[in-house]
């Protein structure tokens, strides 16, 4: 059997989002409705780079495991091995979280 692995491409990457928990409040939970918030992701793989218009070859530079911020529209949703994960490029992350 052929296992097949989900990889990023060119300046792609492709992120795990993190589930958050609801905030409670003794045994009320709290929703998060109203906020306009990214999606807080865990990057599993980064494309090796792009050639610019000149011919440059720009690398990518973040790396694997690093928590990112991703906004919440223009990501492409990925289903794949009954796991969810999104695709983007690299310069529509909004933030890394240290």
């Amino acid at each position: 059997k052929i296992r097949y692995m989900i990889r990023a491409a060119f300046d792609s990457i492709i992120v795990e989002p993190i589930i958050e928990e609801e905030q409670k409040f003794g045994n009320i939970i709290v929703p998060d409705t109203g906020k306009e918030k990214g999606i807080l992701a865990k990057v599993i793989s980064v494309g090796e780079g792009k050639y610019s218009v000149t011919g440059n070859f720009i690398k990518t530079t973040i790396q694997v495991n690093q928590k990112v911020l991703i906004p919440n529209m223009g990501p492409v949703r990925i289903n794949y091995e009954n796991k969810e994960y999104y695709g983007l490029a690299e310069n529509m992350i909004i933030a890394i979280i240290d």
